[in-house]
């Protein structure tokens, strides 16, 4: 994400600047337009990886925006955000090409994590796992048949530490240092029940008197 520039174009000033906040960590340029003429300006000046727009704008409303921009270059994902969901205006939207509609007010981590499954993200060091999923180490990334999938920063955690040990096989010991105080095996035993719900059961498997060790995984 970080090699990302997005372009968000929103007039609601309090929206634009609680998105770059939720979201400029997560991308080297953050640019953010307040109507649709300087927007299209921005995308002509910028360049940007995706588009974020609101529909209603001044000067140019958001589907005339997509329009023009679609004109000049039809792949770049662009979503849309609104504070109605009109069914013309949802169907306009899907004909223009755009990636998803979203219903105002929305958290922007859901829209955080949807950008993610965009996979715009430059190739980065991947390690290929079983049933379809992939670990990007670079930035902590799972996915599943290219799907995004959400974890905690202590699965993101477990996974980059699990996947920088030989042979993918970390004792209990290791797995305990995940947390700052002591922890109980129940603990631990739970973490790994949830892990493999979300995941896979076949992702991960017991080995007697060590450990846990990934499956099938292979360094790609």
């Amino acid at each position: 994400m970080k090699t990302l520039r997005i372009l968000l174009i929103e007039d609601e000033k309090n929206l634009a600047k609680l998105l770059r906040e939720a979201m400029e960590d997560e991308s080297h340029r953050f640019i953010i337009s307040y109507d649709g003429k300087e927007g299209f300006e921005d995308f002509l000046k910028y360049s940007p990886d995706i588009v974020i727009s609101d529909i209603l704008l001044p000067k140019m409303n958001g589907l005339e925006l997509v329009k023009k921009i679609k004109s000049l270059n039809k792949d770049i994902p662009v979503i849309l955000i609104s504070a109605y969901s009109e069914k013309e205006k949802l169907l306009k939207a899907i004909e223009l090409g755009v990636k998803r509609y979203f219903i105002k007010p929305f958290d922007p981590q859901e829209l955080l994590d949807f950008i993610k499954t965009l996979r715009l993200v430059p190739k980065e060091p991947c390690i290929k796992l079983g049933e379809g999923f992939e670990f990007y180490t670079k930035s902590g990334s799972l996915y599943k048949n290219s799907k995004f999938v959400k974890l905690t920063d202590k699965e993101r955690k477990f996974l980059l530490l699990i996947t920088s040990k030989e042979d993918f096989l970390l004792t209990k010991e290791e797995l305990a240092s995940l947390w700052e105080e002591g922890v109980k095996d129940e603990t631990l035993r739970a973490f790994i029940k949830r892990f493999r719900q979300k995941s896979s059961k076949n992702i991960l498997e017991n080995v007697k008197g060590r450990g846990y060790r990934l499956i099938s995984a292979k360094k790609g």
